[in-house]
């Protein structure tokens, strides 16, 4: 095996496999671990870590800075990050020489990288006997769509926060971010069961191929992964195929961007998402604008209360807010080893007449208000009363609207976009 790159190129070409075999479990052969296959017109590297398998093929064509020049085939399988190593400790923009060395016995001992200017400089690594083996790939599909790649990692950044976390069995569907595509529609999804984050968008030519709903289910901290590296890809466009279940390999999904292919196994294809629209569309009694700004120095006072002494406890931190439709005020108090009592006010209402409203929740789902929503913008928050699920609408404006007018409309992009959030709420 011999052929000559560029650094820089090859680097980056490099990287997403790099990526994936530094997070794979310590036991498992493949982790930190890359293969390369040499041919004529490319270089195939590809990774697996157990969870998700990549594999990029990088030419002229589909890698920038690449130049590539090939020699003679050959494969082998090396320390992903000892060769970036390597390759730093040369000039990006340099031309370096790639030779398989190989013993007496014909088998392959170390891979050589040599600078093609001066052969006097080199680095050497070791090589593995075998090549890391990747999941066998599906044939048949049951599900196929294309998303924008700028809109599939706006989406799944936008939710990130609100992924659940809890391990336990009945909890663990809550791990997933659910993916809903439909014609020039998308929805993302993440939650815990008690909280939950909703994104939809929609445009032309933002999914294609796709003329009914299809839903899919991706555990959120592999999508997000795979997001971040199909952001390296030059491809506009995001190809996700969910497999038909086979015998012959394991049930998966694919995510295809030039020149990268990735599969995520592992995956629980008996597991069915919320339904969020039983809460997004329910008739809520009380809508009441408020404004962004004054969510920021009320969140400050209901963390301040969240001190050591009660995350040491572990004790739920709650919040008591009551709606004062007369005064136009929403008052949030905490009442812990440190109290509280801090006021958002009210810009417009729409509730019952001579009717108040009051709920208790967690702490922390009023403190990632300030977090979403810019100080400018406004937030339409719509109650029921105790022990019913709140809900935030964001992009609101100054005066109460029915849920399906409050959207952003992104010109820039070519889209509109309906953030909500909604959480549950507790007895007294």
């Amino acid at each position: 095996m011999k052929f000559t790159t560029m650094v820089q190129g090859f680097s980056k070409g490099i990287t997403p496999a790099v990526d994936v075999s530094s997070k794979g479990d310590k036991k498992f052969e493949g982790t930190d671990r890359i293969n390369l296959e040499v041919n004529r017109d490319e270089i195939v590297v590809s990774a697996f870590n157990k969870v998700v398998a990549i594999t990029s093929k990088l030419s002229d064509l589909t890698t920038n800075d690449l130049s590539y020049r090939f020699d003679t085939e050959g494969k082998t399988s090396v320390n992903a990050k000892d060769l970036m190593s390597v390759l730093e400790s040369f000039p990006p923009e340099s031309s370096v020489i790639f030779e398989l060395k190989t013993g007496k016995d014909g088998k392959a001992q170390e891979l050589s990288v040599t600078m093609e200017k001066d052969a006097d400089q080199f680095q050497t690594l070791p090589c593995f006997g075998q090549l890391i083996t990747l999941p066998t790939k599906a044939t048949q599909f049951t599900k196929t769509a294309e998303i924008r790649k700028d809109i599939l990692s706006y989406g799944v950044g936008k939710v990130a926060f609100a992924a659940g976390f809890e391990k336990a069995e009945s909890s663990k569907i809550y791990l997933n971010t659910s993916l809903k595509f439909n014609k020039d529609k998308v929805r993302f999804s993440n939650g815990t069961g008690a909280r939950h984050a909703v994104l939809d968008l929609e445009g032309t030519g933002l999914v294609k191929g796709v003329t009914s709903e299809i839903a899919m289910l991706i555990p959120a901290a592999v999508l997000l992964d795979c997001t971040k590296l199909i952001e390296t890809s030059n491809s506009d466009m995001v190809k996700i195929e969910e497999s038909k279940k086979s015998d012959i390999y394991p049930f998966q999904i694919i995510f295809s961007s030039d020149p990268h292919e990735i599969i995520v196994v592992g995956l629980d294809s008996s597991l069915q998402w919320v339904k969020e629209d039983n809460i997004i569309k329910q008739v809520y009694d009380f809508k009441m604008v408020t404004k962004g700004d004054d969510w920021a120095y009320a969140a400050k006072g209901t963390s301040a209360t969240f001190n050591e002494q009660i995350k040491k406890e572990r004790r739920a931190h709650k919040a008591h807010v009551d709606v004062d439709m007369a005064k136009k005020t929403m008052t949030i108090k905490t009442n812990e080893t440190m109290r509280s009592n801090r006021k958002v006010s009210i810009v417009d209402a729409n509730a019952p007449k001579e009717s108040n409203c009051s709920f208790i929740c967690m702490s922390a789902y009023l403190r990632e208000i300030s977090n979403i929503v810019r100080g400018d913008d406004y937030i339409q928050v719509e109650a029921i009363g105790a022990k019913k699920p709140v809900l935030i609408r964001f992009y609101a404006g100054d005066k109460v609207a029915d849920g399906d007018k409050i959207k952003l409309v992104n010109s820039a992009k070519n889209f509109t976009e309906q953030f909500v959030v909604f959480f549950g709420t507790h007895s007294a």
